[in-house]
């Protein structure tokens, strides 16, 4: 979906699908646009993967920023901001948001509770996930050849389709469809996209280390919240 091939200060975006980059390319290239963004897809979730821990998170992120430099020939300098989007899925909840519901093959969400096949099981893929967003959340570089990238991590609550379409336990077909209509609301359009990501219903503003204690608070993590305007206020900052 990035078009361009990345260049010299490239404001460097990732999220966990392929819905989340169709979704969200033509807002980030409306905010910052004196920049070049690209979107990479992490095709999954980083930080609910058993074999990634508070210790090597910040290396595993860190291979995949070397593999995309090396596939566009790309200096360290030449990344302006990398910008991780993050999906909370409930996962700062504790035990008493989640209700067991047998048979279940996936996790439900709604905005009062987790539903899930073993409770156990869900409460220690929020105990997971939850230390490793907390990693990110408090990381402000990424280093590279012993260059330092500046790195900010953003939340999309309960998850990235929640936020832009108001719904839930989406089929692929589902977010596929809403990802290209809000992407069409968004195409050079930096009004909507500033109503949209400012609307006091869903934005967190502050800080990030005040953004992201909000949403840590009882079961905010599952309700409708993102602190991703503050990124696009960061952007104009930087085009300015």
């Amino acid at each position: 979906m990035s078009r361009k091939k990345p260049g010299r200060k490239t404001v460097l975006v990732y999220v966990e699908g392929p819905s989340d980059q169709t979704a969200l390319v033509h807002a980030f290239e409306t905010m910052y646009d004196s920049k070049s963004i690209h979107i990479e897809v992490l095709y999954g979730d980083l930080t609910s993967k058993r074999s990634v821990n508070p210790q090597n998170i910040v290396k595993k992120l860190g291979n995949k920023v070397s593999v995309f430099r090396e596939k566009y020939s790309l200096k360290p300098e030449d990344i302006e901001k990398i910008i991780c989007i993050l999906d909370t899925d409930g996962a700062y909840c504790d035990e008493r948001f989640i209700q067991e519901r047998p048979g279940l093959h996936n996790f439900r969400y709604t905005e009062d509770c987790i539903l899930a096949n073993s409770k156990e099981a869900a409460a220690d893929r929020n105990r997971r996930k939850a230390e490793n967003m907390n990693r990110l959340a408090g990381l402000r570089k990424v280093t590279q050849n012993r260059k330092v990238i500046p790195f900010e991590a953003y939340f999309m609550s309960c998850n990235l389709d929640h936020v832009l379409q108001n719904k839930l336990n989406l089929s692929d077909a589902e977010k596929e469809k809403g990802a290209y209509e809000f992407a069409d609301k968004c195409s050079q359009n930096r009004a909507y996209c500033e109503s949209f990501f400012s609307d006091p219903s869903i934005a967190v503003v502050g800080s990030l280390d005040e953004t992201w204690k909000f949403i840590r608070v009882d079961n905010r993590s599952l309700q409708r919240y993102t602190n991703l305007i503050n990124c696009f206020d960061a952007g104009e900052d930087i085009d300015n």
